[in-house]
């Protein structure tokens, strides 16, 4: 299954999920510690591994009466030493084909616990609350995730910014143990692979959104990242703050924004006339299209922003959040496949130009910059 859920694996989230799996319990309420503790309540092994060198010679095979010889007889095994598969024994399940001897089985139930004790129970003031946990590919992955703010911009109709701290446990050949912080609820494997990726590319900037640390590295510096991921709930506040400052710094002209668009999106200008590019019909082409896309959509208002708002900077770069997450992905000639658009807003191209048009906004309304200094 594409998603990773598969026959024996389980589930329990907060709210819905797109796939609606029925090995994902679905509650309307934060899940408790000890259904997540359940979830992971299995027992993997160390199995050993053996390869084959081809058949046994002749004078070693056994025979029936009938003068046969099976198959399994004629295939000489012989142990590989150091090398060990992980497995389920109560499924009979190979999780992972190849480990060494030193490879550590850690005990993701020890992960709840420490999240629940020096998370959960420690910040009361804003509480945090798990969301959604279970596990992937028959057991080989194990993911928890919390809420750790949910912010409403000033303006918006809807809550706009939700953000998770993961805890990510990894036995199928990934990285080991991965916490991010990002704003993507993890409830598959897709779901997973793009919070993983938000993480990543937020680590640009040299903010730690994503720690990792292999099995075999120190159980106790694993569940200290834990701990050191919390700082991270702070720049949350950063994002809401520049939301509500582009709604308080009022309106945004026309002519302001237009400007703002042909420095994200340059006009085709035709090198012999000097001016942008038109079709037979004289209608804009290319980045001058997608300029009055852009102003013909922010200035019709959208859903989720106040009429009041309308002509805010806020609801101006909505506009271009929108519009770039509606476009088709592009074709790659090499591959013949399109590219996938919701991947690209939070981690490709669109990431970064939708961040340099936050930049620009702010710089032509004035607006002060913020950054998380402002909150230690």
């Amino acid at each position: 299954m594409g998603h990773g859920i598969e026959l024996v694996d389980q589930g329990i989230v907060w709210g819905d999920t797109w796939h609606r799996k029925e090995q994902y319990k679905r509650i309307n309420r934060p899940i408790e510690a000890h259904e997540i503790k359940e979830l992971f309540d299995y027992e993997i092994k160390h199995v050993p591994t053996a390869v084959s060198w081809g058949t046994k010679p002749d004078e070693m095979l056994t025979y029936d009466r009938y003068g046969k010889v099976s198959e399994e007889d004629r295939i000489k095994w012989e142990p590989v030493p150091g090398v060990y598969a992980l497995g389920r024994p109560d499924h009979q399940i190979i999780l992972n084909k190849c480990v060494s001897s030193s490879y550590t089985l850690l005990d993701m139930n020890n992960i709840v616990s420490n999240l629940y004790s020096q998370v959960c129970q420690v910040f009361t003031d804003n509480p945090i609350h798990f969301e959604s946990a279970g596990t992937l590919y028959n057991g080989a992955i194990q993911f928890v995730s919390l809420v750790i703010d949910r912010s409403t911009i000033h303006g918006d109709d809807s809550p706009t910014l939700t953000r998770y701290m993961i805890s990510n446990n990894m036995r199928h050949g990934g990285k080991g143990i991965e916490q991010t912080f990002n704003t993507v609820r993890v409830v598959c494997d897709n779901t997973r692979g793009m919070a993983i990726t938000h993480a990543l590319y937020h680590d640009i900037d040299g903010s730690h959104y994503r720690r990792i640390k292999h099995h075999t590295d120190c159980n106790n510096q694993v569940l200290l990242n834990i701990r050191e991921m919390w700082i991270l709930k702070e720049r949350a506040q950063v994002e809401k703050m520049r939301m509500d400052n582009l709604v308080k710094a009022g309106n945004i002209s026309v002519n302001n924004a237009r400007l703002i668009l042909k420095r994200l999106f340059p006009d085709n200008i035709d090198p012999e006339t000097g001016v942008a590019k038109v079709s037979k019909k004289g209608k804009a082409l290319g980045n001058t299209k997608k300029q009055d896309h852009i102003i013909d959509l922010w200035q019709e208002g959208q859903e989720g922003i106040h009429e009041n708002y309308q002509d805010t900077g806020y609801a101006f770069f909505n506009a271009i959040t929108n519009v770039l997450a509606r476009e088709n992905g592009k074709l790659n000639s090499s591959t013949g496949v399109k590219s996938d658009v919701d991947y690209d807003n939070i981690a490709g191209a669109r990431s970064v130009i939708k961040e340099r048009a936050l930049s620009l906004i702010e710089e032509s309304m004035n607006v002060e910059p913020v950054n998380a200094s402002m909150f230690e």
